[in-house]
């Protein structure tokens, strides 16, 4: 009988790809998209959205107008959109809101309704390789490398280095197990 030759050495556990971002650099990064076209509007509102609720990017993507409750301040991540296949609720702020507000008001009125609210300039599914690219362009821009889940890990990092209790973010975050929280608790910690 063969003897497993890895018995008895234990493994060094990965390492953190979550980066704390400096707050300064974030407002850069939210001052870099043009507001007064429609893709910089577009580009603003996932950056804002991203960082108000946590939402992973692909989830963002997705979501379609019948997805955002303006007046009740919520969006709507539906168990097909969400990668963990379980439905959540995301309270969202009122900039948050306001923002919304003009993306799909400036949507083209031929658009189908089903188009998502974070779609190409002629209302088509945006890819999450072209928000990447995007992402580059601004990164290069503001002489630092931003990416999109980025943003989801500065939220969460916030929300616990603000008060928040490791459950409720769990539910945010839409992590099936308090482990994958755990990272974040122990990145605040270390802080």
């Amino acid at each position: 009988k063969e003897e497993d030759p890895c018995a008895g050495i234990s493994f060094k556990p990965h390492p953190s790809r979550i980066v704390d971002i400096d707050f300064e650099i974030v407002k850069k990064l939210l001052k870099t998209p043009n507001q007064k076209t429609f893709t910089g509007l577009r580009d603003y509102t996932f950056m804002l959205l991203m960082l108000d609720t946590g939402i992973r990017p692909q989830e963002a993507l997705r979501l379609k107008i019948v997805d955002i409750g303006l007046n009740e301040k919520t969006i709507y991540v539906r168990e097909e959109y969400s990668k963990t296949r379980q439905a959540r609720h995301l309270p969202i702020s009122n900039q948050s809101v306001m923002f919304l507000r003009r993306l799909i008001a400036v949507r083209h009125i031929n658009w189908n309704k089903n188009a998502p609210v974070f779609c190409t300039f002629s209302g088509e599914n945006l890819s999450s390789a072209h928000v990447q690219d995007r992402f580059r362009w601004y990164s290069k821009h503001i002489g630092y490398s931003v990416t999109p889940y980025q943003l989801r890990h500065i939220f969460a990092l916030g929300f616990i280095k603000n008060g928040g209790d490791p459950f409720t973010l769990q539910r945010i975050m839409g992590h099936t197990r308090l482990e994958q929280t755990r990272t974040y608790i122990n990145l605040v910690r270390i802080d």
